[in-house]
């Protein structure tokens, strides 16, 4: 796919507790009610609606996306979660390790020219793999 001849960087948020991406733990984590409430707030919700969503896609951030996530909703998933749990792995394009802030990510992996999967979803924001 022409798109990854220069992969963008990506970032995959998980909850080492369970395993899970970071929206499918505060999911399980809440009752939910609070999970109604909480995924029609805008600093949650404010992804692309995907429709259907890809059952057991594994989703990625792109730069801007993760940008979003970190000042709006992380600090509001914090609430919730135990932060030492939340591990955001950064995939990053060969050549970009020197342009991240590698102290800030747990952990930095190199992406090489082939994407991780079959591609289901992409949008600017983010990227969603067939598991």
């Amino acid at each position: 796919m022409s798109f990854y001849t220069t992969p963008p960087n990506h970032y995959r948020i998980i909850y080492d507790k369970n395993n899970l991406g970071i929206y499918a733990a505060l999911k399980l984590a809440v009752p939910i009610s609070e999970w109604n409430v909480l995924k029609n707030m805008p600093e949650i919700n404010w992804l692309p609606i995907i429709e259907p969503y890809p059952l057991n896609a594994r989703a990625y951030f792109f730069d801007k996306g993760y940008a979003i996530f970190e000042k709006m909703t992380l600090p509001i998933i914090k609430q919730y979660l135990d932060e030492k749990y939340i591990n955001i792995k950064v995939y990053a394009r060969p050549g970009a390790l020197k342009d991240l802030v590698t102290e800030k990510y747990a952990n930095i992996q190199r992406f090489d020219t082939d994407p991780p999967g079959e591609i289901s979803y992409i949008d600017m924001y983010q990227i969603l793999f067939k598991n």
